[in-house]
This record gives structure tokens, C-alpha cells and sequence, in this order.
């Protein structure tokens, strides 16, 4: 009797962090990035885009990529925004044989550095690149209102 209630505990235990989907702090990181994903494409100065637009993302160290849960996460929450692409270094998102180096599928490519966290806020420096003469930086701002995060403040940077 007692190692069938320690089997099945064992059981809903496993069941339970796979249905999860991941740990607290993998879940958070995608919402923010997700958060700062949207502020970046919502920028106005650009085209617009849409569910069919390619976004590729990069982490800014590239010899840091972000966790497959946390990219999978984000797929997940932006797949009505844009076609989520994740690449582990920029020139797999560029096209070399263009002068201009414009990215591939005419998207866009989004790179992300590291989150800088504090309680409820958080804030994320940026880029989006669209071709070697489009390129704009961002630092991004978010806060956690209601368990979701909103970009508080975005701007552009040299």
C-alpha cells in the first residue's frame, strides 16, 4: 500500500511539472521578452506587421542563446502577432547576396539582451534590424500589473 501511494504521488508530481510548462522563472522571462518583443514591433516608424511578417530573434550574446522553454514560451504567446523565428547567431536571419543585407522572408530580426529585473519591473535593451541602413535600438521598460507585463516605456537609443 505504501509504495502504490508513493508511485502515484511520484506519478502527479511528474505529470504536474509537465503540464506546467516550465519553471517560474523561465515562464516570467518569456512574458517579459514577449512584452518587449511586442513594444519593439508596435514602433511606428517602421512598416507594419502582421501574423505573416517573418520576426526573426537572436540573443545579444549569441554565446548565451535564450532556453528552448523560454523560446518555445514565446512562439506561444505571440503566434497572432508574427511568425516567431528563433536563430542562434545573426547571419542565419540576414541575406548576404543583397547589398543592402536585408532579412531573409522580408522580416525583421528582433535581438534581445539580458532582463534587468527588480520586483515588478523589468528592463530590456533591444534592437530591431530590417536591412544594413534600417537598424534602431531600444531599451525597453516593462512592469507587472494583474500577473501580466506592459511596456511602461520604450525608447530609442544611439
Amino acid at each position: 500500500m505504501r509504495r502504490a501511494l508513493v508511485l502515484v504521488t511520484t506519478i502527479v508530481v511528474v505529470v504536474t511539472a509537465c503540464a506546467g510548462g516550465g519553471s517560474d522563472t523561465s515562464d516570467q522571462a518569456a512574458l517579459i521578452y514577449s512584452a518587449v518583443i511586442r513594444a519593439v514591433v508596435a514602433d511606428t516608424s517602421h512598416p507594419k506587421i502582421d501574423s505573416d511578417t517573418s520576426v526573426f530573434v537572436v540573443a545579444a550574446d549569441e554565446r548565451s542563446p535564450l532556453a528552448l522553454e523560454v523560446q518555445a514560451d514565446i512562439v506561444a504567446e505571440l503566434h497572432e502577432l508574427a511568425t516567431i523565428r528563433f536563430v542562434d547567431h545573426r547571419v542565419e536571419a540576414i541575406d548576404d547576396s543583397s547589398a543592402k543585407r536585408p532579412v531573409n522572408d522580408d522580416g525583421i530580426l528582433i535581438t534581445l539582451g539580458k532582463i534587468s529585473r527588480a520586483a515588478d519591473t523589468a528592463t530590456v535593451d533591444a534592437a530591431r534590424y530590417v536591412d544594413a541602413t534600417d537598424t534602431t535600438a531600444y531599451r525597453v521598460m516593462v512592469r507587472r500589473t494583474n500577473g501580466h507585463w506592459k511596456p511602461t516605456a520604450t525608447s530609442s537609443r544611439a
